[in-house]
């Protein structure tokens, strides 16, 4: 198994030998990779939203959903 910093310099040497009219590609892909990321943590900042609804609220909304 590679480690983060071999994958990096693998990563690297292939991108390295992409030709120029390729590189627009790479960089929108690169872009929403990135993009997903935050996404992620941005729903993730809302773990434990609802640890402080009282029981029958929260039954109340799921059910309602």
């Amino acid at each position: 198994m590679l480690t983060d910093k071999q994958l990096r310099n693998q990563i690297m040497n292939r991108i390295q030998r992409i030709r120029g009219n390729n590189l627009s590609e790479l960089n929108e892909f690169v872009k929403q990779i990135e993009a997903s990321i935050g996404n992620k943590e941005k729903i993730l900042s809302f773990g434990g939203s609802f640890k402080s609804m009282d029981n029958e609220v929260f039954e109340e909304l799921t059910k309602n959903l």
